[in-house]
């Protein structure tokens, strides 16, 4: 399974997964550091557990194992997807095709190597998106900028004529704006303005765009 780190919540976001039983789609590690992913992210480096008893006793814990039924041998390997000092998700590997255990010697090199590689990946993915954001979104509002707003209704209108749907477009103007400028300064205008923003943030459904 890969779990993805949201910086903003501290919780692991589950991306992929290709285990026969349902996973949480979201795990918020801090009601859970006592688990498996718990530790990976407090000793910021691969957990490899042989056997789940054996690793408890000889590290004097007692870990939080809601999902252990779901497995069907008692063998994993955690590691965290790492890019400088950063963590940036958690690649989990368990239940071996043949049955066996993680071995030292033909297994954790692997899973080294490719959280190396997959964490330098999902940063540079992140690094760009983030860039694509800025590109597109008002710094201060987080609402979608000029060029953004332009581009989204040319796509709009397209897919409209397209399909031959109604599409709507709303407009909103602040009552007295400039009053509360003069009165307030623009801090006092930043601040509605702002606040505004984060109404429509809250309401908007997923496909509209402000």
């Amino acid at each position: 399974s890969l779990f993805l780190y949201d910086y903003q919540t501290d919780d692991l976001i589950l991306r992929s997964h290709n285990h026969p039983g349902e996973l949480n789609p979201r795990v918020v590690i801090r009601n859970h550091k006592n688990t498996v992913m718990g530790l990976v992210l407090s000793r910021k480096s691969i957990v490899h557990v042989v056997d789940i008893d054996e690793f408890e006793k000889s590290n004097h814990l007692a870990l939080e194992r809601t999902l252990a039924a779901k497995y069907a041998t008692r063998t994993c390997i955690s590691a965290p997807l790492t890019s400088g000092n950063f963590i940036v998700g958690i690649l989990n590997f368990a239940d071996k095709v043949d049955g066996t255990f993680f071995d030292e010697v033909n297994d954790l090199p692997t899973v080294e190597q490719l959280s190396r590689v997959l964490g330098l990946a999902v940063r540079n993915c992140r690094l760009f998106q983030s860039v694509q954001n800025q590109a597109r979104t008002d710094g201060m509002t987080r609402l979608a900028n000029y060029r953004a707003f332009h581009e989204t209704l040319r796509s709009e209108i397209h897919r409209s004529t397209r399909y031959a749907r109604s599409m709507g477009l709303l407009m909103i103007d602040v009552d007295a704006f400039k009053a509360i400028n003069d009165r307030h300064g623009h801090p006092g205008g930043d601040y509605v303005l702002t606040e505004l923003a984060s109404i429509l943030h809250r309401t908007l459904r997923r496909e509209d765009v402000a």
